[in-house]
């Protein structure tokens, strides 16, 4: 199995960008946002629905790691103890990963993304100020890691796309 991981920060451009990718390669796409939502009647603590969106992701993937399929995950996994968590799953399934880290160089495009969702809001979506977001998370700045691809969600999607399927 080979997992084609998107991640970084809320509203950089991971969905955008990794369903471009999937409907170019007709691979299946994993997002984060449907686990998490569907589990929002269910589960009222936003930590306990994202504890739960993780534990289902990876029980979904190890039910499928005997399948030579690649699929495609759009998971934020921002901080560097996520990122070594599916990175050590990874190793230990015998599963290739190939990451992408999503980032946006355009504030302005990327207050523009934030308020669109405030007018459409999901349970996910927990910010929709581009100044809050910068204060939750102090840089918008996510370290990549140093096998990953890093794309810019200001630059063209038919670019970006060139460029990561020359990576994968």
């Amino acid at each position: 199995m080979k997992i084609i991981l998107f991640r970084g920060r809320p509203a950089s451009g991971k969905t955008t960008i990794s369903k471009a990718l999937g409907l170019r390669l007709a691979l299946p796409v994993i997002h984060k946002d449907d686990i998490y939502d569907s589990l929002s009647s269910i589960i009222a603590d936003h930590n306990i629905r994202n504890k739960a969106a993780h534990d289902i992701l990876y029980a979904i993937l190890e039910s499928n790691t005997h399948a030579d399929a690649t699929i495609i995950l759009d998971f934020p996994f921002q901080n560097s103890a996520d990122f070594s968590i599916i990175e050590s799953w990874c190793i230990q399934y015998q599963v290739i990963l190939k990451s992408v880290l999503i980032t946006c160089t355009n504030e302005h495009l990327w207050r523009e993304r934030l308020i669109l969702r405030s007018q459409h809001p999901l349970p996910n979506q927990l910010i929709y100020d581009f100044d809050e977001l910068k204060s939750r998370y102090g840089s918008m700045h996510v370290e990549p890691h140093p096998l990953e691809l890093m794309v810019d969600s200001a630059l063209q999607l038919e670019d970006n796309i060139s460029h990561i399927i020359n990576y994968i």
